[in-house]
């Protein structure tokens, strides 16, 4: 059986901006995704556990550090972006609007 290509991590839930087109701000059940907008991280023991399995699987694709958030405002992303590519994952990477980056995080 085929495995997943990318195993994608929202690492917070939380986003700086209000994009309209953005299914955090355009979805028509608000009740649904009202979770998107309180500040909930992604337990370092969970994303540990995603890695470990992954690899167990046989999965060496591309790790996601993102999804419908902003992953620059998880003051954690440098120590999960460093445990992530000490696996050996295809890559590693993520989307970000850049309003939060630093000289010395890029």
């Amino acid at each position: 059986m085929k495995l997943f290509e990318t195993l994608d991590l929202e690492t917070i839930s939380t986003c700086n901006r209000v994009c309209p087109t953005c299914i955090r701000n355009s979805h028509p059940d608000r009740e649904a995704v009202a979770s998107f907008f309180t500040p909930n991280y992604l337990p370092m023991d969970v994303i540990h556990e995603a890695f470990e399995q992954s690899i167990k699987m046989g999965f060496r694709g591309s790790v996601i550090l993102s999804h419908y958030n902003e992953p620059l405002m998880d003051e954690r992303l440098p120590e999960i972006a460093k445990l992530a590519k000490s696996y050996p994952f295809k890559s590693v990477f993520l989307n970000t609007n850049g309003d939060f980056i630093t000289e010395e995080l890029a």
